[in-house]
Formats: C-alpha cells, structure tokens, sequence
C-alpha cells in the first residue's frame, strides 16, 4: 500500500545490491546533473569486495546511503519515496520495481529483461541524456501526479489480492 505522495518534494529512491552492475554510481551522478539539491537514497545490501569498493566511491562523491536495510526500512523508505530510479545493466523481471509501483513511486529504470513487458516507454530509459530529459518531465508535480494515476490501473493489477488469485488460478490449472 502507499501513501499520498508530496510531488512537490521529491524523494527519490533507488534500491539494489551495492555492486558495479547495479550502478548507484551512476544514478547519484545522473541525478546531481539534474538537481543537486534533489533528496536521493541509495540503498542496497554491501556483502563482498565490490560491495566495499563501490561504498567507498559513494562515499567519497557524498551520496546518502543506507547500507544493509532491514525489511521494516525498506518498507519505510517505499512509501516516502516519490520516485523510483533503477539504472541496472543485470534484471530479469525487476522485482524491486513493482515494489516501487506498488509503493506509489513513479519509477525510472532502465530498459532492460523483463520490465519493458509491464513498464510504458516513457518510464523506461536507455542512457544518461534519455534519463535526464524524463527525470526533468517527472519531478514536475502536475507531471508526477497525473504519472502517480496512469500507474494506477498497474499497481492495482500488481496487487498482492489480484497476484495472488492469478497464482491460485494457475495452480488450479482455470
């Protein structure tokens, strides 16, 4: 479930392992572009060599952290976020996405495995100059709120009721 969503004070969220291929990174630069004064939270599990490393440059470039969150954070950091920004080179379905559609968040990821199947182009981005230009059009907040109720009709497909009786309905072999 998500809360109302204050559009004109954006919180933007990206979530993910603390890995290269996951690109904080990337996501923190791309975004200070854009607005430096922009509330963004990178978060994300920190368990290996590349982890550490990766931590270290974000550190360093001043990005706000939160390193191995638990569930009950996560939940929290959801149902503030605004937006949702995921510039990863390695997803299949993208859970964490429909996590952030589910939240409320209006989500900006990169087009890539599955979630172009459930994911209209114009929330979906495919290098630095493309995410900037629609991260612009959706930190407006008319843009943002009139986004926030075209996502409607997915978030509530993506319900855990309707996933759930889709499931049973599966497994019942209807």
């Amino acid at each position: 479930k998500h809360g109302i969503k204050n559009w004109k004070r954006p919180n933007l969220l990206t979530v993910g392992r603390l890995f290269p291929y996951k690109n904080h990174d990337l996501i923190y630069g791309w975004v200070n572009e854009v607005n430096k004064n922009l509330e963004l939270n990178l978060v994300g599990v920190a368990d290996g060599l590349e982890s550490e490393l990766m931590v270290k440059n974000l550190v360093k470039m001043g990005a706000r952290l939160v390193i191995n969150p638990t569930e009950d954070l996560i939940d929290k950091l959801f149902s503030r976020a605004t937006h949702f920004l995921l510039a990863s080179e390695v997803e299949s379905l993208g859970v964490v996405t429909l996590e952030a559609i589910c939240s409320g968040a209006i989500p900006l990821v990169r087009r890539i495995g599955g979630i172009s199947s459930y994911l209209p182009k114009r929330f979906l981005f495919d290098n630095k100059l493309d995410f900037q230009d629609k991260l612009r059009f959706l930190l407006d907040p008319k843009h943002a709120s009139d986004e926030s109720e075209n996502l409607a009709t997915l978030r509530s497909a993506l319900s855990v009721d309707k996933v759930s009786k889709a499931l049973i309905d599966i497994y019942a072999g209807d």
